[in-house]
This record gives structure tokens, sequence and C-alpha cells, in this order.
């Protein structure tokens, strides 16, 4: 039998925790995307020239988010790797909140439930032209928390790993690094070009 001397908020907090438990939960198998570096704020570029003394920007992407429910933030950090000579000046983030810095560890809350692809953070360097050749710039686990993935949130509080799509190599040489945006190529004729649209 109902109740008919339910409190009208007591009656509606009923019904959310019925509802959601009716929700199913999501599997493992469900993306909630990556978290990268690049030197285009689009997402399409992974490689980066420090030839000369010059200010630059990286921008850190969370991309490929699939899970049904949204992502709402997470926790990573930038790390540099060997032969990267260039000097942290700023970064920039965009979100509802933060807490920690990209180069120490950050967790960074999304201005709603989140798919797709969204700009997490504009950092900027000062390049000396003296990088190492297939030096880089990569996404890892927030030192404070642990792990060895940096971690996402969805909008039903699950934590999910969201791995880097692979580091932003700086003065990439392809015979020592292939950054995994680049696609490779076959050489072709004006008239091999043709010849594939011939009836």
């Amino acid at each position: 039998m109902f109740r008919t001397d339910c409190p009208l908020r007591h009656c509606i907090l009923l019904a959310v925790v019925v509802c959601l438990g009716s929700v199913p939960h999501h599997t493992a198998a469900q993306s909630a995307g990556h978290i990268s570096v690049f030197s285009d704020s689009s997402a399409s570029t992974c490689t980066l020239i420090d030839a000369a003394p010059a200010l630059f920007n990286v921008y850190i992407v969370h991309s490929d988010m699939a899970n049904p429910w949204g992502i709402i933030g997470s926790r990573f950090k930038v790390v540099m790797g060997p032969g990267f000579t260039a000097s942290y000046v700023s970064e920039l983030i965009v979100g509802q909140g933060h807490a920690g810095s990209v180069l120490t560890g950050i967790t960074i809350a999304y201005d709603a439930c989140s798919f797709g692809t969204l700009l997490l953070a504009t950092v900027s360097f000062q390049g000396y032209g003296t990088s190492s050749v297939c030096s880089y710039l990569d996404v890892g686990p927030d030192p404070a928390f642990g792990g060895d993935i940096p971690i996402a949130q969805d909008c039903f509080l699950d934590l999910h790993p969201v791995p880097s799509t692979g580091p932003l190599y700086v003065n990439p040489d392809v015979g020592q690094c292939q950054p995994g945006c680049l696609v490779a190529i076959q050489a072709m004729t004006w008239g091999g070009i043709k010849a594939l649209y011939r009836d």
C-alpha cells in the first residue's frame, strides 16, 4: 500500500532513488576516451619543432569521450621527457574548477557531463631551440593519487582509465621516433592518381 502521509521532499527523493536504481550500469568497455598533448588546439598535430628561441603553446585535450553518462572530470599530470629543454611559463585551465597544476598533478572539474572532444588546458613554454631529437611531452597519472594511468570520472561517479594516444614528439626524426598521428603516404604521379578514377 502506498503512503499518503509522505512529505513532498521525501517522496521526490524516494522517486529519484528508485529511478536511479533502475538505470543499468555501464560496462568497462565503454570508453572514457584519451587525454593527450598536442601542438594545436584541434588535437591533430602530435609533433613540435624547437629549433630556435620562441614562446610556444601546447594543448591538453580529452578526446573520444563515448561513455553514455558523459565525463565530468579528470586527473592527470603532464610529463616532460628527457631532452625537453623548454621552460614552463604558464597554464590556462578550462573548466569549472581545478586543483593543482598540469606539471605537478591536476584534477579538473568539467563544466558539464561531456562527450566527444574537450580542450582542458593551454600550457605555454619558452623554447630555446635546444630540445633533443625525439624528446617529448606526454600525459601520465597524478602522483598524488598513484596509479599507472590518468583517470576520468563519469557523471555516474565511476572512475575510468584515460590513456594518452601517444606523446607529443619534439624535433621528431622518423628513423628514431614515429609520431602516432602521422600517416604514411606513398608517392604517386599525376597519371597514377588519374588512373584511380578511370571507368
